[in-house]
This record gives structure tokens, C-alpha cells and sequence, in this order.
């Protein structure tokens, strides 16, 4: 059984990213998963909202891009 919750390790995995890269990208505000922090250096996912999350950034990326 999967944990509910995920490390920044695991979510990086899942986005095919490098943990540094995934750090980086939160630290210069992008868009990101979001998370809950647990003391000043330590964050958690919730794997449902992880994957909600990604299922949303899909719907965003494939719809055509409207021409005004």
C-alpha cells in the first residue's frame, strides 16, 4: 500500500525531475504541487492532491491555445 503522503524525492521522481531542479523551480515560484510545511525546511505532499494536481497541469497543456 502506497503512503498518503510523499517527500519532495518522491515528488520530483514523479515529475521526472531532479530533486535540486524541483527545489529550485518552488523556490522561483512556479508551479508546483501543493504542499504542507511541517518546520521551515521540511515539506510534505498529499499523494491525492499530487496527483490531482498533474491531472489539471494535463487539461491545461492539451487544450488548443485560443487566437484572439
Amino acid at each position: 500500500m502506497e503512503s498518503e503522503t510523499m517527500s519532495l524525492n518522491e515528488v520530483a521522481a514523479l515529475l521526472r525531475l531532479h530533486p535540486r531542479s524541483f527545489s529550485n523551480l518552488m523556490a522561483k515560484g512556479g508551479r508546483c504541487p501543493p504542499f504542507i510545511r511541517l518546520s521551515l525546511r521540511k515539506k510534505i505532499w498529499l499523494r491525492r492532491s499530487v496527483m490531482a494536481w498533474l491531472a489539471e497541469q494535463q487539461q491545461f497543456t492539451s487544450q488548443p491555445a485560443r487566437r484572439g
